[in-house]
């Protein structure tokens, strides 16, 4: 498995490049997944994580664990229906949604977006100290994808299996989401992807050293916040939260509508475009950069 440590903010997408360039990527065969951890653990989803404390608390018994999980799931359907714009069609589809709002489930959360695997990396940290997260990179054929159907359901899956849910709410569409959904072995418990032969040798990891101030500043700096990535209010709500302030300093050169005929009134604006003209030439390009690139 390729490992990869980072600390400075500009080596991680360097990295993400440096592992596309490794695995000999072929978008027209394979697609490339990142999950965010704050915590370098095990790749089970948290209802297994749950499960696993409830068998050594003797709470429940290995052959109650998937009536305990259908029985909560079907609840979730019933309850849901009229919170939603729109219903699944699909057991896995359902799940996915449930997975998306809170539900623990046999799913485990993907993406596509590297920036946000990074942002769940350090979404729930102590801002001001240095906090170890990790970013996992998986690497899957085109071929091992489910596509959700009526025909098949993720609590009868012969294998812990790859899913692309169809977009049933607008986070799932912000998140670029994907899911594992692990199958339940028969002692009740669930393997980790980081265990399974099949997807062991598909993984890679990179363990960062960051301040999550810093992570989370330069994310919102390139779009990827609460209110980007949870586009309702509760997102919205988070977002203003740990707003660093509120300005209406870009609106206040929005002059009142002109009367017809009325001459045009002198913009600051117009200075900026001259200042831009006069130094484009001799300007570097926006978005070169060198960076230092970690050793993998």
């Amino acid at each position: 498995m390729l490992t990869a440590k980072c600390s400075r903010i500009d080596e991680f997408l360097p990295l993400i490049d440096t592992f596309y360039h490794k695995i000999h990527y072929s978008p027209s065969r394979e697609i490339v997944l990142f999950r965010g951890q704050n915590v370098d653990k095990p790749l089970i989803p948290k209802y297994a994580r749950t499960i696993n404390f409830l068998l050594q608390e003797n709470a429940i018994k290995a052959d109650e664990i998937q009536t305990v999980e259908r029985e909560r799931f079907l609840e979730f359907k019933r309850r849901a229906g009229w919170l939603i714009d729109k219903a699944p069609q699909t057991e896995w589809d359902w799940l996915g949604l449930a997975q998306h709002h809170g539900l623990e489930t046999r799913l485990l959360d993907w993406t596509e977006n590297a920036l946000v695997a990074l942002y769940f990396a350090f979404e729930h940290c102590q801002l001001s100290s240095h906090h170890d997260s990790v970013v996992w990179i998986l690497k899957v054929p085109k071929s091992d994808i489910v596509l959700p159907t009526t025909e098949s359901s993720p609590f009868s899956t012969d294998k812990t299996k790859v899913f692309r849910p169809t977009i049933v709410s607008h986070r799932m569409t912000a998140q670029a989401g994907w899911f594992t959904a692990h199958k339940l072995m028969n002692k009740g418990k669930f393997i980790p992807l980081d265990k399974i032969r099949l997807y062991k040798e598909s993984l890679a990891k990179i363990e960062i050293r960051m301040r999550p101030h810093d992570v989370l500043i330069y994310l919102k700096r390139v779009g990827i916040d609460p209110a980007s990535l949870f586009p309702d209010l509760d997102g919205l709500c988070r977002h203003l939260n740990h707003a660093e302030h509120f300005s209406t300093s870009e609106w206040e050169f929005i002059q009142k509508p002109r009367a017809i005929g009325e001459k045009e009134p002198d913009s600051p604006w117009r200075d900026i475009a001259g200042l831009t003209k006069k130094t484009t030439n001799n300007s570097v390009p926006l978005g070169v950069s060198h960076f230092n690139l970690c050793e993998v």
